[in-house]
């Protein structure tokens, strides 16, 4: 019976959505439900996140803020740090993070803590769609187990499914709504109830036949990202010691047709994926060694930038550092995970003086609980620095202001390769390419070519 009276109100749009966390992947769902005339409560209990929203603020590079104050002016969108405030909504979509703490172990004591409250205020008949995934497992562990131990039974007292967060393509130019959903439920008529909602805003579900697989599926496009990833770093270092351009090569390599995906130096933005492997209890050794590879990437950067200052005749101790760009994905809205972040405090604890600069990222905290805030990139800005870092792939700056700074600039993302014409960020200092060039000693013939 409650399944469906649920589909008739998704199809009817009288279903309230309750977005649980306002990461990149909960905020980008509650504006996408939002627009699609959906009444969505949207949560988190960071308080001034909450204000700014109120107040029409956007957290989200290339959201316009006049955007967000139509949805709250039409009260689609209603943020709040209030989690009693989503008690009445048919439908909570979980978008937690999992922070990996030191060791490959999980802190999960937040997605824990919420998923009680939540209890607290269910009533019988909802639907939960889980975006967030700590390992494989981790749906029945932290999600189902917790719902049977209060007595509530699946398709009588909840609806249950698992659609793990696909919102990094989003920086390949695809609007979250063509991202294809992975989507599986804990039982045939919670799969029912879930993709009918999903059909709403989504344009493509892709049903698999269990949560397990969707867990996996999750699991091997990080594991792949990551190796990937770590492969280009290593691949990088070389490039830099043979004096040889590294988005060159690799925009070269991109001409193949077949067989070859491009990946960017720089670090991941998943969370630890050697921790989701031993909570799995399976030991991979080729994704362990990935995560070790681009957890020294940040170190790696870090001599570079001194090989770049004593070029210009300047030590690390005391100089004056811009770090440009923050999040490493273009609609991030946060820092979590963040290898810039990483760097910063590399430079930092060898005694730099660090500023950076990234307007989706008004401030991140590092882990001696400093605070550094975002500055807004301004003339007066890049001539105070010594070296201004580019860290972070696909940041929006002003390339003909920095273009008058170009000798003090170390990009090591290659994130300007497409504006040469304007400026080449992504020229290394020494940079050397070599051609064969054809000789004809003398006395020796030229072969002729028909």
């Amino acid at each position: 019976m409650y399944g469906s009276q649920l589909i008739e109100k998704i199809e009817a749009q009288a279903c309230r959505i309750g977005i649980i966390g306002l990461g990149n992947e909960g905020l980008l769902l509650a504006l996408l439900f939002a627009q699609a005339k959906f009444k969505v409560g949207a949560y988190d209990e960071r308080q001034t996140l909450i204000d700014d929203l109120r107040g029409g603020v956007s957290p989200i590079a290339g959201l316009p803020s006049a955007h967000l104050v139509k949805l709250l002016s039409a009260g689609m969108l209603q943020p709040t740090a209030q989690f009693e405030a989503l008690c009445d909504a048919d439908a909570y979509i979980i978008c937690l993070p999992a922070p990996s703490k030191k060791g490959r172990t999980f802190d999960l004591s937040y997605i824990e803590q919420t998923v009680e409250a939540l209890l607290d205020i269910w009533k019988p008949g909802k639907l939960a769609i889980i975006e967030s995934i700590a390992y494989p497992g981790s749906t029945n562990e932290l999600f189902l187990q917790p719902f049977l131990r209060r007595g509530l039974l699946p398709d009588r007292d909840f609806f249950m499914a698992l659609s793990p967060e696909r919102s990094e393509a989003v920086e390949k130019n695809y609007g979250l709504s063509q991202i294809p959903k992975l989507l599986s439920g804990i039982t045939p008529r919670s799969e029912t109830a879930a993709t009918a909602l999903y059909n709403m805003v989504f344009d493509q579900i892709i049903p698999v036949s269990s949560v397990r697989v969707a867990e996996l599926t999750k699991l091997l496009e990080n594991s792949f990202r990551s190796v990937n990833t770590a492969l280009i770093n290593e691949f990088d270092e070389v490039c830099q010691q043979l004096g040889v351009n590294t988005s060159e090569v690799i925009a070269a390599a991109k001409t193949k047709p077949f067989g070859f995906m491009a990946f960017s130096p720089g670090g991941t933005v998943e969370s630890n994926i050697a921790a989701e492997f031993q909570c799995a209890n399976k030991e991979q050794r080729l994704v362990a060694l990935a995560h070790e590879i681009n957890q020294e990437r940040p170190r790696q950067l870090v001599y570079r930038i001194m090989e770049k200052l004593s070029w210009l005749g300047k030590p690390l101790l005391w100089a004056n550092i811009l770090v440009l760009g923050v999040a490493n994905q273009p609609i991030m809205s946060e820092a979590a995970d963040s290898p810039t972040v990483a760097l910063i405090e590399q430079l930092m604890l060898r005694g730099a003086l660090v500023t950076y600069s990234d307007p989706a990222i008004r401030q991140i905290t590092l882990q001696d609980e400093r605070v550094l805030q975002h500055n807004p990139l301004s003339k007066l800005l890049l001539s105070e620095a010594d070296l201004v870092v580019i860290a972070a792939p696909n940041v929006t700056c002003n390339a003909t202001l920095l273009a008058e700074f170009e000798d003090k600039i170390l990009d090591v993302n290659g994130s300007y390769e497409a504006l040469p014409e304007v400026i080449k960020l992504h020229k290394r200092e020494n940079e050397s390419t070599l051609k064969y060039q054809p000789t004809n000693p003398v006395g020796s013939k030229k072969r002729n070519v028909s």
